[in-house]
């Protein structure tokens, strides 16, 4: 944050009204911000949030009192409870807190002139995002998306720690409406746009893919000419968006017209191995095809911004997943596959195949998909088709994958190898009776289904039960 801004600064910048408390606040420095007034430092601005589970103008006293700056409020809120607060300190009210801390964040970030790599897509963006970081900070001091902080609330609060001392920023973008990827891309510029693909998440509110891929496509309203366009040459519904843009465009995929273009891939479940147009080769330790594709996106972006081949394979060779994605877990007599964070048909059908490719007995723990509107019914059908092929053993969890044991059945499943469960607790123990030496276990399922209470209930009775640990 600015040591030059002041609450009175502040105000006009988000066009808001100042309420001066005691003393001459309005004039106080702020030295950062918090959404938390339980860890809110002295000198911070509260930023009073409304959540789905709380609101932050309940603790807007409490932070005044632990030496807060000064809060951005509602102005609705402050009218009905300002006279009382002013005795505890200075308030900026707004007509809207979210779109003014957004606005705040752009602010800060033009007072940088640094290049940002922004990602976007339906299925890993976050991985991307994760394997651009790891090569770029081998010669950049970065600002990136911790973990995937990627939302309306996170994105402004990650873009406002932005300081002298970062060269470059690497943020992820997430969304669940159309018109969330623009009021981000607003505020962040990007000097690289990156996105994915396009895939059936979040279609409960955009209907359509053509629609999932306008969303992510505003993205690239924001490129300057001088900027880049980094597309997934595969996927149409991304390639339709290009026009939207005056920058550069590079493509990467495994069609002929990709730039960077895929020539061959070996997986397991281990990890990859790949080799493109330009007789480079590469090795991943993350398991799945589809992660090649993500490993290209952030070649692409690599070599735009200068990174030498020889830096990139030594970083892409030593990556390990990020948390619930598609990490291997190597337990000796039993392999997992956690990848609970979130699920969505495209993932899930990429997860199966990953699954298919070893030869010992497979175990699928698959959950509900979410947020998939009309289509959920047939999306799990297709998902349990998938599996048939894919599995020896089908359990799934939630209402929704009933569907997928439909589709599996169907599919020529035998019905005695299928178990629907209604919980995770109730998968768990289904999956712990029937573990046998040599097994590999895919979990996944959306992020509200909370599979990875499952990946523990299995990991903790594998050693409790004495099964062969492994060491490497």
């Amino acid at each position: 944050m600015s040591s030059q801004l002041s609450l009175k600064k502040l105000t006009d910048i988000v066009e808001g009204v100042l309420h001066a408390g005691p003393g001459e606040a309005s004039q106080q420095s702020i030295v950062g911000i918090s959404t938390d007034s339980r860890n809110i430092k002295a000198g911070e601005l509260f930023i009073a949030i409304s959540g789905e589970h709380f609101d932050g103008h309940d603790f807007v006293i409490n932070a005044l009192e632990q030496d807060a700056a000064g809060a951005l409020v509602s102005g609705k809120w402050y009218m009905e409870h300002g006279k009382r607060i002013l005795e505890h300190g200075t308030v900026v009210s707004v007509p809207d807190v979210l779109h003014a801390l957004q606005i705040l964040a752009g602010w800060h970030r033009m007072q940088f002139d640094v290049r940002v790599v922004a990602v976007t897509g339906s299925n890993g963006k976050t991985t991307t995002k994760d394997m651009i970081t790891a090569i770029l900070e081998t010669q950049h001091h970065l600002l990136k998306t911790p973990g995937n902080l990627n939302s309306q609330i996170g994105t402004p609060q990650v873009l406002l720690s932005l300081n002298a001392s970062h060269d470059l920023a690497v943020l992820e973008l997430g969304m669940n409406h159309a018109g969330e990827i623009s009021r981000l891309a607003k505020m962040v510029r990007p000097s690289v746009a990156v996105i994915t693909n396009v895939g059936p998440a979040h279609l409960e509110n955009l209907k359509t893919l053509e629609g999932v891929g306008r969303a992510k496509g505003e993205l690239l309203d924001f490129l300057s000419p001088d900027g880049w366009a980094v597309l997934n040459a595969d996927d149409p519904y991304v390639m339709a968006q290009r026009g939207r843009t005056k920058a550069r465009i590079l493509t990467f995929g495994t069609g002929i017209g990709a730039d960077i273009k895929l020539e061959n891939s070996t997986s397991s479940i281990a990890g990859s191995a790949f080799e493109l147009n330009d007789g480079s080769s590469y090795h991943l330790r993350i398991p799945g095809e589809h992660q090649v594709k993500n490993a290209m996106a952030a070649i692409a972006v690599a070599r735009l911004l200068g990174i030498a081949d020889d830096t990139i394979k030594s970083v892409l060779s030593a990556l390990q997943p990020s948390a619930m994605r598609m990490c291997y877990l190597n337990l000796g007599d039993i392999q997992i596959l956690n990848d609970t964070y979130n699920a969505n048909p495209v993932s899930t059908v990429s997860a199966l195949t990953t699954l298919s490719m070893t030869s010992n007995r497979k175990l699928a723990i698959l959950g509900d998909m979410l947020e998939l509107g009309e289509i959920s019914g047939s999306a799990h059908r297709k998902v349990g088709q998938t599996a048939a092929h894919s599995c020896d053993i089908l359990i799934t969890v939630g209402e929704y994958s009933k569907n997928m044991t439909d589709g599996a059945i169907a599919t020529g499943m035998s019905i005695s190898d299928i178990f629907q469960c209604e919980d995770t607790s109730t998968a768990a123990e289904m999956a712990m009776s029937m573990i046998k030496t040599g097994d590999v276990i895919l979990v996944k399922g959306s992020r509200g289904m909370k599979m990875e209470i499952i990946v523990e209930a299995i990991t903790a009775f594998v050693k409790a039960e004495g099964y062969s640990a492994c060491t490497s």
